[in-house]
């Protein structure tokens, strides 16, 4: 995955996201990855993590939508999966901000949260996606500004006691809080409404992982570039 937002060495100086994206309700621990440039790569999983001390994964991007065209979301692009239109097929949240040297090659520089929606699979059982459009929020409004980052996981969080698929969106100018949204609509009405319920924070180097099997979710930060990891436990 190239990279192109460092000034110093773009190539290999670059920040990529991936998270599990079950496109063809496979049960398979598939990812999505966002990378530096803005591109999505699909990892599709071809023999399941601990399969005899390793894992393997067939790479396939950059990802195009169903027009034909690559698909680019800024730079430092994250993706998170989920069912929009209710068809019961996970379609996809993306976001990104145009970042240092990367806004020289932004054909629109800027910052937002986008969705492709899953229309199915194609002849090699890739999924086939629309082009990607803004996400409609309900209940708040997050202000991007280039230069800056953004951050979205989804899930089932156990903190919510609702059983089924949230998101977490936070922006920088936001403080990186995380807020949680629901979809709001099925079919054509796309989008997502704010519930009220937020955490502390969600930046580019936090996740919410179960890291020690109890079935609950620990806060965990990768250590970004100090490298000094930690995780800690959730609190209503």
């Amino acid at each position: 995955m190239e990279s192109e937002t460092d000034p110093n060495d773009m190539k290999s100086g670059g920040f990529h996201r991936a998270c599990r994206w079950d496109f063809d309700s496979s049960g398979r621990q598939d990812l999505i990855a966002g990378t530096d440039k803005g591109l999505l790569y699909l990892l599709i999983e071809e023999r399941p993590l601990g399969t005899g001390g390793a894992c393997k994964y067939k790479s396939v991007g950059p990802l195009k939508d169903s027009e034909g065209k690559v698909i680019k979301v800024h730079n430092r692009a994250c993706a998170g999966g989920m069912d929009l239109n209710g068809d019961g097929r996970e379609d996809l949240v993306v976001g990104g901000v145009s970042y240092q040297k990367g806004i020289e090659s932004d054909p629109n520089p800027g910052g937002g949260f986008y969705y492709l929606l899953n229309t199915g699979l194609d002849q090699d059982r890739l999924p086939v996606l629309t082009p990607m459009r803004p996400l409609p929020v309900q209940g708040h409004e997050f202000d991007f500004y280039v230069n800056s980052h953004v951050q979205i996981q989804a899930g089932v969080f156990d903190f919510m006691d609702v059983g089924t698929k949230q998101l977490v969106l936070a922006a920088q100018r936001d403080h990186f809080q995380g807020r949680i949204f629901e979809p709001c609509g099925h079919g054509g009405n796309i989008g997502v409404r704010y519930t009220g319920v937020m955490l502390p924070r969600l930046s580019i180097d936090d996740r919410l992982l179960d890291i020690d099997g109890d079935g609950k979710l620990e806060f965990v930060f990768g250590g970004g570039e100090q490298g000094e990891a930690y995780h800690q436990k959730i609190s209503r």
